[in-house]
């Protein structure tokens, strides 16, 4: 496996694992909310332990923890460095790291300190994260990262990951005048990302029928397939961005719903759905309007 090390876009801190000594911080786990992210995002679960104290961290490990039994992915030790173990429930890329320079942590001090100094609530730890790319529905569950310490042992905390196969989509309607020429964005205003270079597929229904496919782009920059019903064979054309072009626009096209849809992951579509009013012709033509469904 290639490991890849990457800072996803999904950056979570997860735990502070803290001990008192002699009067000071000891015992504390603070725990965040837990982690949801979609199909196909970067996430990193985060662990931080405090370095201060007398505290050291001799080996660190991250494990999936709701299997039988339990699985581990990763170990770190200060000397060998970082060994990745088997993990089947992937088959892309995943890493981990290991920061040995300390950071300042947040943690809540109010019930075990009397101060009014606001640095207080500022601790140095050191952050052992696991970054996993391109997740899928397989990875959510329980995972559990923990810190093998001298002179205090195993230290451990918990964090629930969540993903969610929402399909996500959006919704507009378009106002046409008859025989003028209909262009719809396939991905306007859905993400940010570069999505061109997936699969999609635009289909048209009515009125709560079976839609029927109108294209087939399998991969970035090769043939397009479409359909062969009469009614659009010879007025559809796949435009730049993916765009559905219609022309002319007729009667016909009246209450249709066209979508696009794109497989940006194998658990994840994201989807455009456009609904068209087809007004009559004017001598003066009124330029195409869009309105959201449902106003």
């Amino acid at each position: 496996m290639k490991m890849e090390k990457r800072w996803p876009s999904c950056a979570l801190y997860l735990f502070i694992l803290t001990h008192r000594v002699a009067g000071q911080l000891e015992g504390t786990i603070i725990k965040a909310k837990a982690v949801h992210a979609f199909p196909g995002s970067d996430v990193t679960l985060e662990c931080s332990i405090l370095s201060g104290d007398g505290i050291h961290v001799t080996q660190t490990q991250w494990s999936k923890i709701d299997e039988m039994p339990p699985r581990r992915i990763a170990v770190y030790h200060p000397i060998y460095g970082i060994k990745y173990l088997p993990f089947s429930k992937t088959s892309y890329n995943y890493s981990v790291a290991f920061s040995k320079t300390p950071h300042h942590c947040w943690v809540d001090v109010n019930k075990t300190r009397s101060s009014h100094d606001s640095r207080a609530n500022q601790v140095e730890c050191q952050q052992w994260s696991l970054h996993l790319s391109n997740v899928s529905l397989s990875l959510s569950g329980q995972y559990e990262c923990s810190f093998a310490t001298y002179p205090y042992g195993t230290k451990a905390a918990e964090i629930n990951l969540h993903i969610k196969a929402e399909d996500e989509k959006h919704y507009r309607v378009v106002e046409m005048l008859l025989n003028e020429t209909l262009e719809i964005p396939c991905l306007e205003n859905m993400t940010s990302v570069k999505l061109s270079k997936y699969p999609l597929k635009w289909l048209m229904g009515e009125n709560g029928r079976e839609e029927t496919t109108l294209i087939i782009k399998e991969f970035y920059h090769e043939d397009v397939n479409k359909t062969d019903s009469l009614l659009y064979k010879e007025r559809i054309q796949l435009g730049p961005d993916n765009a559905l072009k219609i022309s002319p626009i007729k009667i016909v096209d009246d209450g249709k719903v066209f979508s696009c849809r794109v497989m940006y992951h194998p658990e994840r579509i994201l989807t455009n759905i456009t609904k068209v009013k087809v007004l009559p012709n004017r001598k003066s033509p009124l330029p195409s309007k869009v309105v959201p469904i449902g106003a």
